[in-house]
């Protein structure tokens, strides 16, 4: 290099580099640049992107704070700090950033798509729908805002809006494999499960190893029924970014699936408290098919599951995931399972219950709940960071009219709030009927909500894990569910091959619960009423 002191130079070799995956190469070259030049934001920006895809986090932010605040009248600066915060993982503060660079310099589209894309990050799609808009009315043609406004209308709730912002997005560039693969997604949200697939193929065939595209196509196929594509397609989901699995166990001997020959197998959860709740039951599935034969299974689940999964058939030891973790040999995600031993929907280990509650507190309860009625336990909002949370959970109007209806319909039914977290008080207004118990401040641990379900007469709820729970200890159980289920639940049909007691209540249309609650009702009201306290039991 004939200047090698030259700025601009050192910037480009180190562009290159990172170009090239030499990342040590470009750090260092950014921070020659940067060093001749801290007062230029594109030096600043390409450095601490460097930096944060080394790791260092800390350095990147500060070199980038320092930045912000030496130039405070800076757009560049500025959202060069937000996008920085956006990539690790920090939204919310983000957007303060980003939002100075929109004032100073309103006629760059990208510093007002970069804080529309922060809001949706941030959990906040109804703040990002006016700037993709603003976007959009001076440049029609920005498929990014549109593709990005089609995916924040459909989390406010405007599916035909977002379907036609989809539609756009792949005419105006038809060779963007993420276009066709949010279409896609926008397809199966409407029940055309069968279009939904073809528009996947398409973005498979422009980017095949696209983690996010082939789980999000396992997704449909499982919903589909089509088991034997979906459980390949579905080891996908180990590669997604941010995905919740165990990633450091990720790379110790996989299990095959073959007999284990004197081996410990470790099974881990992955995902959410319902997933782990369904998918133990292979476990046993793995005994009685004398794969485990002279072998050890050891189950690593969340902390809060130790209690009711201790005691599985099946299982030689439980173990929290903020425990130390005893030594094995090979290991599986637990929703790796249905892959492994070969499910079918015709072949899916549906015998119930696996889990049992704990003898004691199961009379305890009995004794509290008392013997008079028809007792039955009800959740209506599930984890709000859920993706599909607004459309699984009950808004508080409709738990209301679903609280009301019941006792309408049953003069019998005594209803038992099961609700944890910050909308667990919401009917707390119908206790003084003498019909209505919040039950939250005593379910200190899955396994007393394990008891109270079992001394239950039945549970009435929405997707969550206590629906998950009720089922697996073969407990009556009726769950609404949204226009567009989970995977697991199929596109059709009022029961579910994964649990003979339960009962599915489905939504009529795309934001629309008052069929699955029509449906809770009639059932509820067709409950048998148990004649005599050993029935309960």
């Amino acid at each position: 290099m004939q200047r090698p002191n030259f700025a601009p130079a050192l910037n480009t070799c180190g562009v290159i580099a990172k170009a090239q995956g030499k990342l040590t190469e470009a750090e260092a070259a950014f921070t020659r640049a940067y060093a001749l030049s801290p007062r230029s934001t594109s030096f600043a920006a390409n450095l601490a992107s460097a930096l944060i895809d080394g790791g260092d986090k800390v350095r990147a932010l500060a070199i980038l704070r320092d930045l912000a605040c030496a130039q405070p009248d800076c757009a560049d600066a500025q959202r060069a700090l937000g996008d920085a915060l956006v990539r690790v993982g920090q939204p919310h503060l983000a957007i303060a950033y980003l939002r100075n660079a929109v004032c100073l310099a309103d006629t760059d589209p990208e510093h007002r798509f970069v804080l529309a894309h922060a809001n949706q990050l941030a959990g906040e799609p109804g703040e990002a729908v006016p700037h993709y808009e603003h976007i959009l009315a001076r440049h029609p043609d920005h498929s990014r805002a549109l593709q990005n406004l089609g995916r924040a209308y459909s989390d406010t709730g405007e599916h035909e809006r977002s379907f036609a912002c989809l539609r756009q997005a792949v005419a105006l560039v038809p060779d963007s494999a993420e276009n066709w693969a949010n279409l896609a997604v926008a397809l199966r949200r409407r029940g055309e499960l069968d279009a939904a697939l073809a528009h996947y193929a398409k973005a498979i065939a422009l980017d095949p190893q696209n983690p996010r595209t082939r789980y999000h196509h396992s997704l449909t196929l499982l919903l589909a029924g089509a088991f034997d594509r979906g459980w390949l397609e579905h080891e996908w989901r180990t590669k997604t970014a941010g995905f919740p699995v165990q990633r450091a166990l990720l790379d110790r001997p996989l299990w095959n699936g073959g007999p284990l020959a004197g081996r410990t197998l470790l099974l881990h959860a992955e995902q959410g408290l319902g997933d782990t709740l369904q998918f133990i039951r292979y476990v046993t599935l793995i005994g009685l098919s004398g794969l485990a034969h002279g072998s050890r299974i050891v189950l690593l689940v969340q902390p809060g599951l130790v209690p009711v999964v201790t005691g599985l058939t099946g299982v030689d030891i439980v173990v929290g995931t903020d425990e130390p973790l005893p030594p094995f040999d090979t290991q599986a995600p637990l929703l790796s399972l249905p892959l492994l031993m070969r499910t079918s929907i015709e072949r899916i280990p549906a015998a119930v219950p696996y889990l049992h509650a704990d003898t004691t507190k199961r009379r305890q309860w009995q004794n509290v709940l008392g013997h008079h009625g028809l007792r039955v336990g009800l959740v209506w909002s599930g984890n709000p960071g859920h993706g599909n949370d607004r459309e699984r959970s009950l808004p508080p109007e409709r738990v209301r009219e679903l609280a009301e209806r019941l006792f309408s319909a049953r003069p019998d039914l005594r209803l038992f709030g099961l609700q944890l977290g910050a909308r667990m008080a919401e009917l707390d207004g119908l206790t003084a009927t003498g019909r209505y118990t919040n039950l939250s401040e005593h379910l200190t641990s899955f396994a007393e909500t394990a008891a109270v379900a079992a001394a239950l007469d039945a549970v009435v709820s929405v997707d969550t894990s206590v629906a998950h729970l009720a089922g697996a200890l073969a407990r009556p159980v009726i769950v609404l569910l949204p226009f567009a289920p989970d995977w697991r639940w199929l596109q059709a049909g009022s029961d579910t091959p994964w649990y003979p007691t339960m009962r599915l209540c489905r939504a009529g249309g795309q934001g629309d619960m008052s069929a699955a609650i029509a449906k809770a009702v009639d059932l509820v009201t067709h409950l048998p009423l148990p004649t005599a306290p050993g029935a309960r039991s």
